[in-house]
């Protein structure tokens, strides 16, 4: 099963498959600085840290239309904003996970053929 709708992403940035390529390889190396935040966050108890990474990787990852992930990053969100690190956490390892499943499909598409 696919972690991205192509054709939904393409649509969004208006057919341009070059822009969607250059934006993929973007979002394959800042995501990781966005995931350490929440990380820091959670290790620090401070649910704004978390709140605030995750809405930022919610928001990249709705632009890819990577639902499955961008859902786990509102999970993350949603628990840092209601102060509930316990929540946050089990959250962000489903991100984690679904982070993994989606790193494959954004680099291809970071590297179109």
């Amino acid at each position: 099963m696919k972690e991205i709708d192509y054709e939904m992403a393409l649509d969004r940035i208006g057919g341009d498959k070059a822009l969607l390529a250059e934006l993929a390889a973007m979002f394959v190396q800042d995501y990781p600085r966005l995931l350490d935040s929440v990380r820091v966050g959670l290790r620090s108890a401070d649910p704004k840290a978390v709140h605030s990474a995750a809405h930022q990787l919610k928001g990249l990852l709705a632009q890819f239309s990577a639902n499955r992930a961008r859902d786990a990053a509102f999970a993350v969100e949603q628990a840092g904003r209601e102060g509930n690190l316990k929540q946050a956490g089990e959250a962000f390892t489903l991100l984690e996970r679904r982070m993994e499943k989606l790193l494959p499909e954004l680099r291809a598409m970071s590297n179109p053929a």
